[in-house]
């Protein structure tokens, strides 16, 4: 389905399911960031189908990260699915922010975990040099 007019196909379809204003989205991958924040499954899926960039890379990225996105809202699914389609679980936001620190930012155990399983260190620092546990404890989810 992929192809010229689907980013604002997508933009269009995802202004009418939630009510946003009709002003383009630009690409998938800002689709794909808006509805992971929405918890929007349906949106994220047609938006993996077509092709959106998932942030499969450790290397830092200015842009927010998807699944940092999905962690910090804690849906465990929209977790799995991101991953299933091959987002890094150790991607880095400009901040130097992973999605186990957004997860432990929140207090999502269940999200965090299965960062845990599918490989996510818990050990790493933003670039301000705190780690997900300094995160979770300024939070107050200790």
């Amino acid at each position: 389905v992929a192809g010229a007019g689907c980013p604002e196909l997508f933009g269009a379809v995802w202004s009418a399911l939630n009510g946003f204003d009709r002003r383009p989205l630009g690409t998938l991958y800002d689709a794909l960031l808006a509805a992971c924040r929405t918890q929007h499954l349906p949106i994220v899926r047609l938006a993996l189908e077509w092709g959106a960039d998932v942030g499969n890379t450790d290397a830092p990225d200015p842009r927010p990260q998807a699944l940092g996105y999905a962690s910090e809202v804690g849906t465990l699914e929209l977790v799995k699915l991101l991953v299933e389609a091959r987002a890094s679980v150790e991607a880095v936001d400009a901040e130097g922010w992973t999605a186990v620190m957004f997860a432990s930012m929140n207090g999502h155990a269940s999200t965090l975990e299965a960062l845990i399983n599918e490989g996510a260190q818990v050990c790493t620092t933003t670039n301000c040099g705190a780690t997900a546990l300094m995160v979770a404890a300024q939070s107050g989810h200790l």
